[in-house]
Order: structure tokens, then C-alpha cells, then sequence
């Protein structure tokens, strides 16, 4: 399953960013690329970045630029840099970037896949909340999981799920609840009882399917039924 994470890649050749895009589009849904520094920074402002693949050598403002200029405004984003060899030494201004990774040009295939697929590790268990009983969410990637299982849930169930671990501390009503899923500021009892609907349906279909009813039982989340 591809990743719902947004890649920003960095590069002026164009034969080589072409054939890195198509080695990303395994992994990603979600790819911007462009061919210079101040492309690169618009895309970053414009857009919710997780992963920055950056070129060192590029056009306008260099590599190492567009990574300081994006670092100081976000620590989480992971920062990957790829560098000629002759292009080592610069890597030592990078020392407080914390990159998450640098490599070497021309780049293996099976040393940039290794770097993808510990990228796409590491953000799932940042963006993952733990639920109760070996139950946990992705909300980035919008999947729960029962232990390592993937569990498949209708779209308005990640709605609910997403909005849930997003407000913990916080009691909804059935009608707040109601307009949050279905988008619509309908106070009437139908927005409150297809809120219901919905969560009753999914209690059910995790009940019948995993017979873990402690799942349902997490204060925060069901307590105002």
C-alpha cells in the first residue's frame, strides 16, 4: 500500500529526477517535485511536507539553503540529501539539520529504497496513536490496526477516528460529531441519529469481527454515548 505521506524532491537533472520519481510513485501517493531552490521553498509553503529529498547542487538557492530555511520553521519534517562526491565536505554545515539521512551520488537503487522504507517506518509510528487494547490508529495514513493487522473501516469511520484522537480531552456532542463527519451544520435529530448510526454500525463490525469489546470502552472516546 503506497503511503499517504507528501515527498518533496529536489533535483535539475531531469533524466535522473524522472527516474527517481518513478521509484518514489511505489511508495508515495503524494509527490511534488521541481529543478530549483526557489520552486522548492514555494512548494514547501504551499503544501503540508512531510519528506524533503533534496539535491545539494541546485539551481537559485542551493540544497543546503532550501533545508536550513525549511528546518528553522519546522523540526519535525525528515530531511534526506543527496550529494556528489565531490560535494562531502559541504555536508559539514549540515550538522544542525539533523538530516534524517545523506546519499552519495549516483545513488543505488537498493540504498534509496532502504532509506524509503525506514522513512515511511519511522513517520507511521510518529503519527500513530494508541488506542486500548493493542488497537492503534495512523492518522496520517488514516488506518487501524489490531496489533499489526490492518482493519478495513468506511470512510466516515476514519473521519470519526481521526477526529476522536484528535480531541481527546474534549466531550462532543452527537450533533457536533455529526457536523464534523458529514461536513454540514445540520442541528437537527437526523445529524444527530446518522452519528449514531455510524457509531453503532462500527462498534458492531469490530465487535463481531475482533471480540474485543475493551476497544470500545477507551473513556475519552466513548464516554458521551
Amino acid at each position: 500500500m503506497k503511503s499517504e505521506l507528501r515527498l518533496l524532491y529536489v533535483e535539475d537533472n531531469e533524466v535522473v529526477r524522472e527516474n527517481f520519481s518513478i521509484i518514489f510513485s511505489h511508495y508515495f501517493k503524494n509527490i511534488l517535485t521541481t529543478d530549483n531552490g526557489r520552486d522548492a521553498l514555494k512548494l514547501y509553503e504551499e503544501n503540508d511536507i512531510d519528506i524533503a529529498i533534496l539535491d545539494i547542487s541546485i539551481p537559485n538557492i542551493n540544497g543546503l539553503t532550501v533545508a536550513h530555511t525549511i528546518r528553522e520553521k519546522d523540526k519535525k519534517i525528515e530531511i534526506v540529501m543527496l550529494t556528489g562526491h565531490s560535494e562531502k565536505e559541504k555536508l559539514l554545515k549540515a550538522i544542525n539539520l539533523h538530516l534524517f539521512a545523506y546519499l552519495v551520488k549516483p545513488v543505488k537503487k537498493d540504498e534509496l529504497t532502504d532509506v524509503l522504507e525506514r522513512l515511511i517506518q519511522k513517520l507511521s509510528l510518529t503519527h500513530t496513536v494508541t488506542l486500548a487494547s493493542e488497537y492503534s490508529f495512523d492518522m496520517k495514513e488514516k488506518i487501524l490496526r489490531y496489533k499489526k493487522e490492518s482493519i478495513k473501516i468506511s470512510k466516515n469511520e476514519k473521519k470519526l477516528l481521526s477526529f476522536l484522537c484528535k480531541n481527546v480531552s474534549q466531550h462532543h456532542t452527537a450533533t457536533e460529531l455529526s457536523n464534523v463527519i458529514y461536513n454540514s451544520s445540520d442541528n437537527s435529530d437526523d445529524g444527530s441519529n446518522n452519528i449514531i448510526q455510524l457509531i453503532s454500525r462500527f462498534k458492531k463490525k469490530m465487535l463481531n469481527s475482533y471480540n474485543k469489546e475493551a476497544f470500545f470502552y477507551r473513556k475519552h472516546l466513548w464516554s458521551w454515548l
